[in-house]
């Protein structure tokens, strides 16, 4: 199982770098393609989604897949997941 969690962290990192290169309007944050934001903001995601608590991970990884539907993100329901966190 390491060995998998390492290629596909490889493979979101090789793919951000391509991204970061080619100014894409997108990034992988957490295995998820969202619009770009700063790096900041990515890694306080990150740290937040490693909570010791199952709720808080399953209420910010909702929160993340509701936000990173390309097509029609739910801004309002990630919002509301985004608090349930807390």
């Amino acid at each position: 199982m390491e060995h998998q969690a390492f290629i596909k962290t490889k493979f979101t990192d090789d793919c951000n770098h391509i991204m970061n290169r080619e100014f894409s309007g997108y990034i992988f944050v957490s295995g998820k393609v969202m619009p770009r934001i700063s790096n900041i903001e990515i890694s306080e995601i990150e740290r937040a989604m490693n909570s010791p608590l199952d709720s808080v991970n399953e209420h910010l990884k909702q929160a993340l897949s509701l936000i990173s539907k390309k097509e029609n993100p739910d801004y309002r329901n990630s919002i509301k997941e985004s608090i349930s966190a807390g």
